[in-house]
């Protein structure tokens, strides 16, 4: 009688250790599932707001060049009126890389047709420079979910400040790209605008915080002098390689990016 009493004793004693131990697996396995799923809405967190600040950028960018189309837009129909040089219709053709289309509308027509088009290609090409930048960081977070579960918590906090760093970092160079092109629209407009445009730009250069003393010294001399009518030709000539350089820049930034991201996980 006491043999069964014994056994029985000993399998309950047993089924509770054993109960202890899958509870004890079973929360262990529940508090590594919440932290991982915690550093991914960690890094999500940190994607939204780099999102954000993409798109914050991307209208500020859309914006400098509005501001140099409207600044110009009453110069250029009295440009298109003045019945320029032919060839300077063939150099701006080559321009603004419209060789495919045929045009219906009459020959003075072209110079501020031309005007808009080239602000407007570089206009849609930075937007679609900040998408890839935009598209390159989600698809990072998207593709590595799998990674990230099976990485160690060590690791996981370092891949999380690594991606971190590397978001702050392409945002503070959009930030000083923005800055950079923003004094490069007064130039363009101080250089060649007339009228209001170019005064309200000179009360806007006298209280931007972001130029220095020198810079602004230099600006400030375009309140003596008289801008003359320009030929939309010099005006294209004159932006072509700043706006070249922007584009350039964001390449560049879209290349760093893709290397950075690709480092945290090796």
């Amino acid at each position: 009688m006491e043999l069964p009493i014994l056994c029985f004793l000993l399998l309950t004693l047993l089924k509770c250790a054993l109960s202890l131990e899958l509870s004890k697996n079973v929360n262990t396995y529940t508090c590594a599932r919440v932290d991982c799923e915690r550093f991914v809405e960690d890094l999500e967190k940190i994607l939204e707001d780099f999102s954000n600040d993409i798109n914050t950028t991307k209208d500020t960018i859309k914006n400098l060049f509005l501001d140099v189309e409207a600044s110009f837009e009453e110069v250029s129909d009295d440009i298109a009126k003045s019945g320029e040089d032919p060839l300077d219709y063939i150099i701006l053709y080559k321009i603004v890389n419209l060789n495919s289309i045929t045009f219906k509308t009459h020959m003075p027509m072209y110079p501020s047709f031309f005007f808009f088009a080239s602000v407007s290609k570089y206009s849609f090409s930075a937007e679609e420079k900040l998408n890839i930048l935009g598209g390159i960081t989600r698809q990072f977070v998207e593709n590595n979910r799998s990674f990230i579960y099976n990485s160690s918590e060590s690791k996981r906090v370092l891949e999380r400040e690594a991606f971190k760093k590397v978001c702050d970092l392409i945002l503070n160079k959009l930030k000083n790209l923005v800055q950079l092109n923003t004094i490069n629209n007064y130039h363009i407009l101080l250089k060649f605008g007339r009228g209001n445009v170019k005064k309200e730009t000179l009360e806007t250069v006298k209280n931007d915080s972001n130029i220095s003393d020198e810079l602004r010294k230099e600006f400030l001399k375009y309140n003596r002098m008289k801008n003359q009518d320009v030929k939309v030709t010099e005006l294209i000539n004159f932006m072509t390689p700043i706006y070249d350089k922007l584009i350039s820049q964001l390449n560049q930034l879209i290349r760093e990016l893709s290397i950075d991201l690709n480092k945290i996980l090796q």
